[in-house]
């Protein structure tokens, strides 16, 4: 959405089974735009670097199942946390950076590297037990980089048809007051849909869904700004 409204995006795939790369089915990766060159190399990122995707002002910066700490144990032990922002230059209006809820070095590089964080979380007691641990490791985090912000988290894959999803929000909004945003994501079969066909919700035409992206996209802008 933020790239529909104009927006120069890039989305850094952080994640050790490359989902973002993945859902652009890029079958073999050249070696000046894979993620894990470029940490090794060391130099200044450049639009170059980066992917551009079926949809304008939206770039990817993608791997090839390689982002792991194997990666960063090269590294002199002191410089680790800071690989990725030591290459990250200011080439788009918003960089996105997508890993998984861990504290090892891809996810610390991660947490160095941005200034805000928006965690998706499931209305259930599973989810409430992973933002715990989610918010202690954005505290370790914060030794590395003390401006680190939870912006917030937004609900993922809701069904508001069940009791344990309102009251698991309510214990959510009780338990991390001002964090829990307004907007949420419902259970839908379009944003598989638009994985599977290398799109968008938005190219989809799936008026939910792109009602909710959208809506969630202006909360974020609203906190962050």
């Amino acid at each position: 959405k933020l790239a529909e409204m104009g927006y120069t995006v890039g989305v850094f795939d952080f994640d050790g089974q490359a989902h973002q790369s993945r859902c652009y089915k890029l079958k073999e990766l050249k070696q000046t735009k894979d993620l894990k060159n470029c940490l090794i190399d060391q130099k200044p990122l450049v639009l170059d670097n980066c992917y551009s995707t079926n949809s304008e002002n939206l770039y990817l910066m993608a791997n090839q199942n390689s982002i792991n700490s194997a990666l960063f144990s090269s590294f002199d032990f002191a410089d680790i946390p800071y690989i990725f922002k030591n290459i990250l230059t200011p080439i788009f209006d918003f960089a996105v950076i997508d890993c998984p809820p861990s504290l090892d070095a891809p996810a610390i590089n991660a947490l160095v590297a941005t200034d805000y964080i928006l965690s998706p979380v499931e209305y259930s007691s599973f989810g409430m037990d992973s933002l715990e641990q989610l918010i202690k490791n954005v505290e370790a985090a914060k030794r590395y980089n003390s401006k680190l912000v939870l912006a917030g988290v937004y609900g993922s894959k809701v069904d508001m048809r069940y009791n344990l999803t309102n009251m698991s929000k309510v214990a959510l909004e009780k338990n991390l007051a001002g964090l829990v945003m307004n907007s949420y994501i419902s259970m839908n079969s379009a944003f598989a849909n638009a994985q599977a066909m290398n799109t968008d919700v938005f190219k989809l035409g799936d008026r939910k869904g792109v009602e909710q992206i959208t809506n969630l996209t202006k909360e974020l802008l609203s906190r962050i700004k």
